[in-house]
């Protein structure tokens, strides 16, 4: 039974239901970089682009951390439209900031120091043969071992530090009303065909660029929530920002969660003048009522509504119970409190197996079950439902979940 089916129905009716479009959250997390030389000295930042062909949008500067595997947050969200053969891409962007460039220069120099010319002397027979062979090994060991890398020389012209491109049509089923993290590894993005050298730093780190272009750049984590198009379901209703979307489906899936207990009960009070036998299913925060021929819902009892869960205390049982107002506790705390029947005028509490449900304003509704057992596993299911707190159901939460 849909709380909201008749607000829906109407809106449908009065709306354009070609018109509705689906919502893509992107939340980008944090990357995760390989060893790109980050220095340890100074501060140094970086941003991301999402672009999908009709928008271009940027993120706060966020700070790249040094060391390989280290985590750096960006915690930045996105919302597109979906529509066919929708695809984005999410580009690295390094600030370069006066201490990436020196540190280039530095190496750069080093590098010069490290592998001075030949020269062009002969050494004659004895000296080549006198040399010490540790020397030798050492030297060539120094002349065989890579210099660290700079973080300049991962970078193009324009400052790009990777990219990685998501085709949503993959992964749309994954994320359908609810959220899926991926890690995607991020790889180094050419120099525009545009691009000029600018100085000598930019043009020996390009030279390093076109060597490592396709190295990984390190790990981007994103987390993706698909909201499909809700026709039904007002512009205004729907979620503005993926949290809303997973607290959202919390709700629903509360409100849709199993069935706490199920079996047949004798009812008198709420739509029942008189006793009657009826399915029952305890779900969320509701006791459904069924059609014992059809076996389909005709009432929801809303039980967050109720006050208490009384029980009859038997005088003739061997319960110390003999005060109205008395109360036990279930074993998750919840308070069942018990009357005594002989100081009641509805005849109803006097059915033998029976409890009865109170409500704000009064109401009451009976209740009999079967047999003791099946009384006990009522009552108690039936406090616990009372006792806790109702989650709001949005509507288009309870849409997306059925």
């Amino acid at each position: 039974i849909n709380e909201y089916a008749e607000e829906m129905r109407a809106y449908r009716a009065s709306e354009n239901p070609k018109k509705a479009a689906g919502k893509v959250f992107v939340s980008v997390e944090s990357f995760q970089p390989a060893n790109l030389g980050v220095p340890f000295v100074a501060t140094t930042r970086f941003f991301s682009i999402l672009d999908n062909g009709l928008h271009v949008v940027k993120t706060g500067m966020s700070t790249l951390r040094p060391g390989q595997g280290s985590v750096s947050s960006i915690k930045q969200e996105f919302e597109l439209i979906q529509h066919k053969n929708l695809e984005f891409s999410l580009t690295l962007y390094v600030q370069r900031d006066a201490h990436l460039i020196q540190a280039a220069k530095s190496r750069q120099v080093s590098a010069a120091v490290a592998t001075p010319p030949a020269s062009p002397t002969k050494k004659s027979f004895m000296s080549r043969l006198l040399r010490s062979p540790k020397k030798q090994a050492s030297r060539a060991d120094a002349a065989e071992k890579p210099a660290e890398p700079s973080l300049m020389s991962f970078l193009n012209q324009e400052g790009a530090l990777g990219k990685v491109n998501i085709v949503f049509e993959k992964v749309a089923s994954k994320c359908l009303g609810k959220a899926l993290t991926l890690e995607l590894p991020v790889y180094g993005v050419a120099d525009p065909p545009s691009a000029l050298s600018r100085n000598s730093v930019d043009s020996r780190s390009g030279s390093n660029l076109s060597r490592n272009v396709n190295s990984s750049r390190g790990t981007l984590k994103i987390t993706l929530f698909y909201l499909p198009p809700m026709p039904s379901v007002p512009k205004q209703m729907l979620p503005q920002n993926m949290q809303e979307c997973i607290k959202g489906m919390q709700y629903a899936k509360w409100h849709h969660g199993g069935e706490r207990l199920s079996g047949t009960l004798t009812q008198q009070g709420g739509d029942c003048s008189t006793w009657r036998r009826r399915p029952v299913k305890a779900q969320s925060s509701y006791l459904v009522c069924y059609n014992e021929i059809t076996k389909r819902p005709t009432v929801k009892i809303d039980l967050s509504k109720a006050e208490k869960i009384e029980e009859a205390w038997d005088p003739y049982s061997s319960d110390p119970v003999r005060k109205n107002g008395a109360s036990t506790k279930t074993r998750s705390g919840a308070v069942i409190h018990k009357y005594n029947v002989t100081e009641e005028s509805d005849e109803s509490c006097n059915v033998p197996r029976s409890f009865r449900i109170t409500f704000a304003d009064g109401e009451r509704i009976s209740f009999f079950a079967d047999t003791d057992e099946e009384k006990v596993q009522w009552i108690e299911a039936m406090a616990e439902m009372i006792h806790t707190p109702r989650p709001p159901n949005p509507m288009w939460a309870q849409v997306a979940f059925e």
